[in-house]
């Protein structure tokens, strides 16, 4: 199992969080020449306790071959089992090479958006992450990642 992870998902990287509430945009991107195989894990970005995510976009593209992925919110050390909240399945095969998935659109509609984000305040990690699990196939040439998720820290929402 291989971990590739987004700059804004880095060690050292704080999730952005708003004193004064409004909606907080977090967008994320890795491309990487290489493999991806079954198990393998994307890190997206770093969500804070205690936001509620609005929206979230992913677009995830391989060169030319076949691919399923899970898209879904997770506490740091957590896989797709255990999630917060699955977004949805993505395939790729090798005739599409990208898929893009939204909240609310299509048959790829999330019915858990806007889902808060709520961990034990004695936690160690305060934050939760959008992670895409490879399920199955593999990729042998390269992969791109980008996406967005917005959230807000309003507690009144």
């Amino acid at each position: 199992m291989t971990t590739f992870t987004c700059a804004v998902a880095l060690p050292g990287v704080q999730p952005r969080r708003s004193a004064y509430g409004g909606v907080q945009v977090e967008f994320f991107s890795h491309a990487a020449t290489g493999s991806t195989a079954a198990n393998d894990v994307i890190l997206g970005c770093k969500i804070p306790n205690k936001a509620t995510v609005l929206d979230v976009g992913v677009r995830l593209s391989t060169k030319a071959n076949e691919q399923t992925a899970s898209v879904f919110l997770a506490k740091a050390g957590d896989g797709s089992a255990s999630a917060i909240a699955v977004m949805a399945s993505v395939s790729i095969s090798s005739s599409t090479v990208s898929s893009f998935v939204r909240a609310g659109a299509g048959s790829a509609a999330l019915t858990w958006v806007p889902t808060k984000i709520s961990l034990s305040d004695d936690a160690a990690v305060q934050y939760a992450m959008l992670k895409v699990g490879i399920s199955a196939g593999s990729t042998t040439t390269s992969f791109s990642l980008n996406g967005w998720v917005s959230y807000t820290m309003d507690e009144a929402r």
